[in-house]
């Protein structure tokens, strides 16, 4: 079986993690075989990691992802493969589009967030709602994802609609060593680490303001990279925080850091699905997640959640955590139990399924 994933970039997000873990995998089973078709080479951190896998990647070339004449490249290589799953916009809507042109092509897709600013507009829902219609099968990383696209779309839930729920690569997290910590700061900070891009969907703005309320020992490492680190920046030098945060940028030894972390701290405006709260959790540290759908679920009744937007209930539970040794141990043993449920194999196994069934039936 042939199987082509089309998607904007290959960059750091939980869309190209997950993107990287299941190729891997898949590669592995002789029965499949997996190239990735990409629409600009701007974000390419990950391009490495499939390379060393062996995995195929191609690219339109052109370096906007909306340039029409991206349609007609991606339909020159849809031709060649059995299944084309994409992933993220405007990716699902050139391979929706594409399917136009090739009626016999089985195209899947995956949904990765609860939410995006295309919602904000009603007159884009009857242009999703064309979009939706061409795929044969719809994948959402969560039960809260899938809901709230059916809501979007008007839709009753169908056998067109299926939920695979994102998991990790646990033997990363299993191998990865923790450095010292005056790697980053001094050997006696309480380090907090928040992992995901600098934009409008990840909340890094609560933390810097609980910063503020916290000790001065309690330092925070910021990883990843986007449009709003200048506006955070600013916001660092408000507070007098400069000594006890550091950007990171792109990191690919963050199993690594979160090892040597005492907190990770995922906080977002929403999620599809907290991939870095269940990596958190595999690290082996207390896990506190924003209390949205896609984190909540993951994370309530293991690690420790706080209303959105609230940083002094942040700083509450994080000076809850540093001040009783029994209590932290005993939410990072919870949180490193839960991340077993969430081990690659398990999608592998339930993507492949999908792609089985959806040939079988085509």
């Amino acid at each position: 079986m042939k199987i082509l994933h089309v998607i904007n970039g290959l960059g750091m997000g939980g869309a190209e993690k997950l993107l990287l873990d299941l190729s891997s995998y898949m590669c592995k089973d002789k029965k499949y075989s997996v190239a990735i078709l990409v629409l600009n080479n701007q974000q390419e951190e990950l391009k490495h990691n499939f390379e060393d896998q062996g995995i195929k990647i191609y690219s339109v070339d052109f370096r906007s992802n909306y340039n029409p004449m991206n349609l007609y490249r991606i339909i020159k290589y849809m031709k060649q493969y059995d299944i084309v799953h994409s992933h993220l916009f405007p990716s699902n809507y050139l391979v929706s589009l594409a399917k136009i042109f090739l009626q016999d092509q089985v195209i899947i897709t995956t949904e990765h967030n609860t939410h995006n600013r295309r919602r904000n507009y009603s007159l884009l829902n009857s242009v999703e709602k064309f979009i939706y219609s061409k795929y044969n099968k719809v994948i959402s990383v969560s039960n809260e994802t899938q809901s709230s696209l059916l809501s979007w779309l008007g839709l009753m839930n169908d056998k067109k609609f299926v939920v695979i729920e994102n998991s990790i690569d646990l033997k990363t997290f299993n191998r990865a060593k923790p450095y010292e910590k005056k790697l980053f700061f001094d050997d006696t900070s309480f380090i907090l680490t928040k992992v995901g891009s600098l934009h409008e969907q990840k909340d890094q703005d609560t933390i810097i303001k609980a910063m503020k309320l916290l000790p001065e020992n309690v330092k925070l490492l910021l990883i990843g990279k986007g449009n709003k680190k200048d506006k955070l920046v600013q916001s660092i030098n408000k507070l007098g925080l400069q000594d006890r945060i550091k950007f990171l940028g792109i990191r690919h030894d963050v199993p690594s850091i979160m090892k040597t972390s005492d907190i990770i701290i995922v906080s977002s405006n929403w999620e599809g699905f907290g991939v870095v709260a269940i990596e958190g959790m595999a690290a082996g540290v207390p896990v506190i997640a924003s209390n949205v759908d896609g984190l909540k679920q993951i994370v309530e009744g293991f690690g420790i959640v706080f209303e959105k937007g609230n940083e002094r209930e942040l700083a509450k539970k994080v000076t809850e955590l540093m001040g009783d040794v029994n209590y932290y141990n005993e939410i990072a043993k919870k949180c490193s139990d839960r991340s077993r449920d969430y081990s690659i194999e398990k999608l592998v196994e339930q993507y492949t399924r999908v792609y089985d069934d959806v040939l079988l039936l085509h």
